[in-house]
C-alpha cells in the first residue's frame, strides 16, 4: 500500500473527527427588546410598508430591513467602540426611505451595555432586528465571547 495514500487517510480521519468533536458554532439566540412604534410598520399584507434603518455617522443611515420584508425577516447591524475602555453603545433606530437621518421617522434611541474592555474597534457588537406583529424586537450580542448583550430603550 502507498504510505502518501495512508498517511492522507489518517489525517483525513483525524479532521473529521475533530470537526465532529466540535460545539456547535451557531449563536444563541439574544433575548430581545420590544419597540413600539406610533404608527403600524407592517402592511395589510404582512409587509414592511417603510425601510427599517439606524443611525451612522454624519446623520446618515443604513437599511436593516427593507421596505417590503416580510413579518418575521430579520436584519442585523454590527457595531464597535470607537474609543478605548467605552463600556456601552448607543444607536438610532428610524423607518423612511432617504439616506439622511433628519428625513426620516425617528423611532427610539437604544444603549447596549456590558461591552468588554478593550482597544478602540476591537470589540464587535451584533445588533439583530427582527418585525413581529407592528411590533420591532431588538436584541444585541457579543460576537467574540457569544454573549448576549443589555438593551436599554433611551
Amino acid at each position: 500500500m502507498n504510505p502518501y495514500f495512508t498517511l492522507g487517510l489518517v489525517a483525513l480521519i483525524f479532521i473529521v473527527t475533530l470537526l465532529c468533536s466540535r460545539q456547535s458554532h451557531k449563536m444563541p439566540e439574544p433575548e430581545p427588546m420590544v419597540a413600539d412604534p406610533d404608527t403600524p410598520i407592517l402592511g395589510g399584507d404582512g409587509v414592511l410598508v417603510e425601510d427599517l434603518r439606524i443611525e451612522v455617522p454624519e446623520g446618515r443611515t443604513v437599511v436593516v430591513l427593507p421596505e417590503g420584508a416580510p413579518a418575521q425577516s430579520r436584519g442585523w447591524h454590527v457595531f464597535s467602540t470607537e474609543k478605548k475602555h467605552q463600556e456601552f453603545i448607543d444607536f438610532k433606530l428610524y423607518r423612511g426611505k432617504s439616506e439622511m437621518a433628519a428625513d426620516n421617522t425617528f423611532i427610539g434611541e437604544y444603549r447596549i451595555f456590558g461591552i468588554p474592555r478593550g482597544r478602540a474597534g476591537i470589540p464587535q457588537i451584533q445588533a439583530r432586528f427582527m418585525v413581529t406583529d407592528d411590533a420591532i424586537e431588538v436584541a444585541a450580542q457579543d460576537l467574540k465571547r457569544r454573549a448576549n448583550m443589555t438593551l436599554k430603550k433611551l
